[in-house]
């Protein structure tokens, strides 16, 4: 199993200053790409952890300001004006950041419920 630490989430952040439930979140943030991503995460390629860590922290980062349990916000895709409809992507599960980095390691599972 690929582990990230605190030393990661403090080096992609730029910052010693982590919150107090770095451990746990860290652990609710792996398993959220875990659940996500198409390959066993012991299977990542070795050229392809560093992305995977980047994920982890970003997931983690987007927390930080938003809070943990709030899912991504939705965008608008549509709307019309007689008899007003509005149509929205689904809220994803893991951040905007979190995404590009599983997106541009070719981790992304295709069937994942994301922004």
């Amino acid at each position: 199993m690929v582990r990230v630490t605190t030393t990661d989430l403090a080096e992609y952040l730029g910052s010693t200053d982590l919150p107090e439930d770095a451990e746990r979140l860290l652990e609710r943030a792996t398993e959220l790409v875990d659940s996500v991503i198409s390959i066993r995460p012991a299977q990542i390629p070795d050229d392809l952890l560093a992305l995977y860590v980047k994920a982890v922290c970003a997931q983690i980062e987007y927390w930080m300001h938003a809070g943990e349990l709030n899912r991504v916000p939705r965008d608008i895709t549509g709307y019309r004006i007689g008899s007003v409809s509005i149509d929205y992507t689904r809220g994803g599960p893991i951040a905007p950041r979190t995404q590009q980095y599983l997106e541009s390691a070719g981790l992304l599972y295709a069937g994942a419920n994301v922004v």
